[in-house]
Order: C-alpha cells, then structure tokens, then sequence
C-alpha cells in the first residue's frame, strides 16, 4: 500500500519502531541535512538491491517504509515499486523542499 504524506506529518513517523525513514538522495545531500533518524539508502543502491531479488528484500524489514528524496519524485518512484511488492510506503510529498519548511524534524546542515 502507498500513501502519500505532506512534509509536516513527517514528525509522526520519526522514532517509532514500526517505521524506517529512508533519505533516496545522495550521501553529500544527506550529510548536507535530513530527516532525524533517516537513513541514507541512494536510488542507486536501492535500485541495486531490487534489481538482485524477487520478491521481498531481506535486507528491508517488514515496517512501514517513508521514503523521500529532494522533491518527491525519486521517492514517489521507489515507493510505487516498493509499495507493488507488498511493502506498506509512505511519500513524503516535495521532499526535502517541503520538509525544510518543518526544520523541527530535520538535522545537520544548513537551511
């Protein structure tokens, strides 16, 4: 299942245990700033590792998965093919542009 969320909902996913917020950008717009407790998971590698697999991924667990990416693009694709394998998604719709708007979730960097 995939549902889209705005950037200021964002805050109702961070530390809960049945989530994993996955940053789609690359490493140097990770480091830049992101979301508190996502973890970095490039297109590339993300692509990569669905690309080596049937099915379900191993390497991702069973929890809610909220991607997003600079402007909700990438992550919107990720989460279309990750939400057709049975995984639960959520988008963060425009990404990092709209999600700088909500400073209060975000950590690192300048904005």
């Amino acid at each position: 299942m995939l549902e889209q969320i705005a950037a200021g909902e964002i805050g109702r996913y961070i530390g809960r245990r049945d989530c994993i917020i996955l940053d789609v950008r690359d490493k140097a717009e990770y480091e830049a700033g992101h979301v508190i407790g996502a973890k970095l998971m490039e297109v590339w590698k993300l692509e990569k590792l669905l690309g080596a697999t049937t099915g379900k991924l191993r390497e991702l667990p069973e929890p809610i998965l909220v991607l997003y990416c600079e402007r909700g693009g990438e992550s919107l694709r990720m989460a279309r093919y990750l939400s057709r394998r049975g995984y639960q998604v959520k988008n963060v719709t425009g990404g990092m542009k709209q999600l700088r708007n909500h400073r209060e979730y975000l950590e690192r960097g300048r904005y």
